[in-house]
């Protein structure tokens, strides 16, 4: 059920702005949910609104509200205990995976949603964790999930607390995306806040679920969403990767830094059409190791749908000779739709910085089956 105060006739459910007001709640069934629904309408129409709820993660379900949507719908009222809000009545129907179908019902709920609606969200001394050997899930309103080992957090004195800027579409610097790349609508600024101020870095990897609504999705296929991280000093969305979950509207990945996360299309995520070597990128390309600070070193990312004997990543110049070889006969795993990355720095062989001109970057996978043997070629551009 709903998180309610017992003191208030209805439940007081935050929204974040430039975000859905996700309804979420558990929903649990030992055969499984197959289908679960929110059906909402105002006390001054009747009128069933239902809209399909996702499964965010293991057993917790969510419904994806506009805001347009329910200010269109609704007014604002002054409550006495929580002050102005929008109302809105609930009900929530779910149906199991069992062969019997059996539904169930529960409400309805009375909901105050607050106006305004929240520019940020914060849990509060997170750092109470850390003494403790299981993970704590932080579920916000949004619909994003963070989830954070006791070792995740960064070793300061006093409190620490977890903050979601959810980020609007006027925010989001699209200026340099790749070909193939489209925004979903989807970008969210988390961190620590600590008595040092705001801090990014985490001292073990967190699992990150970020929710996008099922409305931004538009015609874009969301086999193909990832996971980008904003870069401030290239100006560029790097691939973080990631699952994505269509039965939860979301991506999830392990992540090692906290920062902005933005959901994206990406044709080069084409991982699902072979079960070999996939989605090649190179970014930034071109780079430029000259030592200001920009652009200083290029990422290789791939995916591999079936383990390699060994995946070579070799840079030559438009002689052919061999300028620096990164991997070789190193074997690799199956990585699902989280890329494998190598970093070039634009170095040679011998450590000194290659010079200024065209390369080529060759990747070669071997695998046990065949196909045996996979390669993409990549120009790449090293500038001053």
């Amino acid at each position: 059920g709903f998180a309610r105060d017992p003191d208030v006739a209805h439940i007081a459910w935050a929204a974040l702005a430039d975000a859905p007001a996700v309804f979420w709640t558990p929903i649990l069934d030992f055969s499984g949910i197959e289908v679960a629904e929110f059906h909402w309408h105002t006390y001054g129409d009747t009128t069933d609104h239902v809209v399909p709820m996702v499964e965010l993660a293991s057993q917790f379900w969510g419904a994806d509200l506009s805001r347009e949507e329910i200010t269109a719908a609704t007014e604002v009222v002054g409550l006495v205990k929580t002050g102005p809000a929008r109302m809105i009545v609930a009900e929530i129907y779910a149906r199991d995976a069992s062969v019997n179908e059996n539904e169930i019902w529960a409400g309805p709920y009375e909901f105050g949603i607050p106006e305004p609606w929240w520019d940020t969200q914060t849990f509060t001394g997170v750092d109470s964790l850390a003494g403790d050997a299981e993970d704590d899930v932080f579920v916000f309103q949004d619909g994003t999930i963070v989830v954070l080992e006791p070792q995740s957090l960064p070793d300061v004195e006093g409190p620490i607390d977890l903050v979601l800027d959810p980020i609007p579409d006027s925010g989001v610097d699209l200026r340099n995306l790749r070909g193939g790349m489209e925004y979903v609508g989807t970008t969210r600024d988390i961190w620590l806040e600590t008595p040092e101020g705001r801090e990014t870095a985490l001292d073990y990897l967190a699992w990150l679920f970020v929710h996008y609504p099922y409305y931004d999705v538009g015609g874009l296929d969301s086999d193909f969403f990832a996971l980008f991280t904003w870069v401030d000093e290239t100006e560029r969305w790097i691939l973080v990767g990631g699952n994505s979950n269509t039965a939860g509207d979301n991506i999830l990945n392990f992540v090692s830094d906290l920062g902005r996360f933005g959901v994206f299309y990406s044709d080069r995520l084409n991982v699902g059409d072979t079960d070999g070597l996939a989605g090649v990128m190179v970014d930034p390309n071109p780079f430029s190791p000259n030592g200001d600070g920009l652009y200083e070193e290029t990422r290789v990312t791939f995916y591999l749908g079936r383990e390699a004997d060994y995946v070579n990543v070799e840079f030559f110049d438009l002689t052919g000779r061999l300028v620096r070889r990164l991997e070789f006969q190193q074997p690799a795993t199956y990585t699902g739709r989280t890329p494998m990355e190598i970093i070039w720095d634009g170095a040679d062989e011998g450590g000194n910085i290659a010079p200024y001109g065209l390369y080529i970057m060759r990747m070669e996978a071997k695998f046990k089956t065949a196909p045996l043997y996979e390669r993409v070629n990549i120009p790449i551009a090293l500038i001053k």
